[in-house]
């Protein structure tokens, strides 16, 4: 029987022992993500901050502009209502991710316990999906609106297509 060393059509051997042993954090490591925590913590106040000023502006154009139901349709109404919820909404979640991204990253440095910095970068995760999400959304929405300016401007309206 021939032996594995002598077979030249034999799998290669690949050493997948971990290089590192321990699962320690180094002190750079919690020095970096104590300072990611800072940012993700100002983002999502910013983010809150940013949904009050949305149901304020609001609040401001349908009272002091005189926006009134009677002046535009009931199904413009309603896209209008649906889109700021749905951007209240996609604001919040992702608010509320980088807050307990934060808060995770700020137990780290106290527990030094790798489960946090694991919890910490599942809600990171599921940051960047929402963002990358509403980012499409808003690209999307973008190029719906200059496709319409620029109908606009040559005279085409959407009963003309």
């Amino acid at each position: 029987m021939e032996l594995m060393e002598d077979n030249v059509y034999a799998p290669p051997k690949a050493d997948l022992t971990p290089k590192r042993q321990t699962g320690e954090m180094t002190a750079l490591m919690v020095d970096n993500l104590q300072v990611a925590a800072r940012w993700a913590r100002a983002l999502s106040i910013l983010g809150y901050f940013f949904m009050v000023a949305i149901v304020v502006g609001v609040a401001f154009f349908w009272r002091v502009l005189g926006l009134q139901t009677a002046s535009i349709d009931t199904i413009e109404l309603v896209i209008y209502i649906m889109g700021a919820l749905v951007s209240l909404f996609f604001i919040f979640k992702i608010s509320r991710f980088l807050q307990k991204y934060a808060y995770f990253n700020r137990q780290l440095a106290e527990s030094n316990d790798v489960l946090d910095l694991i919890e910490g970068q599942e809600y990171f995760r599921r940051y960047t999906q929402w963002f990358a999400i509403s980012l499409g959304i808003a690209i999307v929405f973008s190029l719906l609106a200059i496709s319409y300016i620029v109908m606009l401007r040559f005279g085409i309206t959407v009963r003309d297509l």
